[in-house]
């Protein structure tokens, strides 16, 4: 098995080896990859979150040894990374929410942390906009939920983009991955395959979706396809109102009355109170 990290900021995944081949999804500086297969200029690889498609080689590197070193995440939606920590500073790049960067410095004493950005250069970050990420039933689930209602909050305003994963523009699954996967849960990739996460279980059937008592953290299906297959999710927020990443709209709440969404409503998923968070429980 081959072990690869991702090495630009943010990462096109395609269905095919081609650079005109649809985008699927999208993976991000830092985060762990494993290599599948290689052809021309591009690398297939299997993400964590079980999903595959091709990137363009040049954006992964073989994953380096710890040696020490110390891995946290970015918990800023979008944060500057600059080329040394002099005021002012030119600016490398931006790293969105939930990459990973990994430094020798001490987050704890250091206003700002140097890594190693690519194979050449190395960039610096303020210590305020990264933190330790998360590990696997490290939380409670209660918090669990509360952390990925409130980075989805956070996230409002963000652009739809099909495939997209990242604040800086992000697709209706990718916002409720993003949104679990900083609170130290990582889900599957699409709607449908969320839908079936065996971690979660059907809070009701055959209920319309402005009837049904909808908890914080619920997760909401919608679809538009005869076979009923998701193609949309959501996630509840309140009593009355949801989130969701919407085509032509972007990141926003919406009303459980609102007649479109109650047309397509299939059904709704809850976190189980004795779930293990670890994929392979999926």
């Amino acid at each position: 098995m081959n072990s690869l990290v991702i090495a630009g900021n943010v990462v096109n995944v395609c269905q095919s080896p081609d650079k005109n081949s649809a985008v699927i999804s999208q993976l991000v500086f830092g985060e762990p990859a494993t290599l599948v297969d290689e052809k021309g200029a591009f690398t297939c690889v299997e993400s964590s979150d079980r999903y595959r498609g091709w990137v363009a080689t040049q954006h992964v590197r073989t994953a380096p040894s710890a040696f020490g070193e110390s891995i946290y995440r970015i918990t800023e939606l979008i944060a500057t990374v600059f080329i040394d920590s002099q005021t002012p500073s030119e600016i490398l790049t931006k790293l969105p929410l939930g990459c990973y960067v990994r430094t020798f410095d001490n987050i704890a004493t250091d206003p700002f942390v140097r890594f190693e950005y690519c194979a050449d250069r190395s960039g610096v970050i303020a210590s305020r906009h990264i933190g330790i990420p998360l590990p696997e039933n490290s939380v409670s689930r209660a918090d669990t939920l509360t952390h990925a209602l409130e980075t989805a909050a956070r996230l409002v305003g963000t652009p739809y983009l099909w495939g997209g994963t990242t604040p800086f523009g992000i697709d209706c699954s990718g916002l409720i991955q993003l949104a679990f996967r900083t609170a130290g849960i990582q889900l599957l990739r699409d709607a449908h395959l969320q839908m079936v996460d065996r971690r979660f279980y059907a809070t009701e059937r055959g209920t319309s979706l402005g009837d049904s008592e909808h908890e914080p953290g619920d997760l909401l299906f919608f679809s538009n396809r005869e076979d009923s297959r998701a193609t949309h999710v959501a996630i509840a927020h309140s009593h009355d109102r949801f989130l969701h990443s919407r085509g032509g709209f972007g990141v926003r709440f919406d009303d459980y009355t609102a007649e479109q969404y109650s047309r397509t409503y299939i059904g709704g998923r809850r976190l189980r109170t004795d779930a293990d968070f670890r994929i392979e429980f999926a």
